[in-house]
């Protein structure tokens, strides 16, 4: 019987800091962690553990001048990390263990076919913004810088596929 499992983890974090009257400081944390079995291999030996993980952190300083003047001054950053793994498993003469396929068995032998291929996500941020009020009317103004990160890597069937219709021919 083949496995189906989840392994999850999460978490929040929270810092709210009064300075003074006009500062006041707000940070938060959360993660989410998990951990998934891939079947997507045959047999068993090829089974591996599919890792997912993100991250948020952000703080933020907010600032009265005025009661009609309010600075808001904010820094981001996000973390998503996914990973297919395969299985350090050698086939003969090769560097890893491909994908062998035998038809007239209905066999496929070998790692998630899929597999390995990850992506990392990294965002940053920066933000600021103004808002004035003067009556009626509220004037708000500020700009924001993000940075995105994100090296991946997906080649599919990169260990190679091998297949024979028939056995004898293997």
């Amino acid at each position: 019987i083949t496995p189906a499992y989840q392994n999850s983890e999460a978490g929040v974090g929270a810092l709210d800091y009064t300075i003074s009257d006009k500062d006041n400081v707000r940070g938060r944390f959360i993660l989410n962690r998990n951990g998934i079995i891939d079947t997507s291999g045959y047999p068993a030996q090829f089974y591996a553990n599919e890792l997912q993980n993100s991250y948020v952190v952000t703080a933020a300083e907010y600032h009265d001048f005025t009661p009609s003047l309010v600075n808001e001054f904010r820094l981001g950053y996000n973390r998503f990390n996914q990973n297919f793994p395969v299985p350090a498993l050698k086939f003969s003469g090769l560097d890893a263990f491909p994908n062998v396929a035998i038809n007239e068995l209905g066999v496929n032998i070998g790692p998630d076919p899929n597999a390995p291929q990850y992506t990392i996500q990294n965002t940053y941020q920066l933000t600021d913004s103004v808002s004035y009020t003067v009556r009626r009317h509220t004037l708000r103004f500020g700009f924001e810088v993000t940075n995105w990160i994100s090296p991946q890597f997906f080649t599919q069937r990169s260990r190679g596929d091998y297949e024979w219709n028939y056995l004898s021919d293997y």
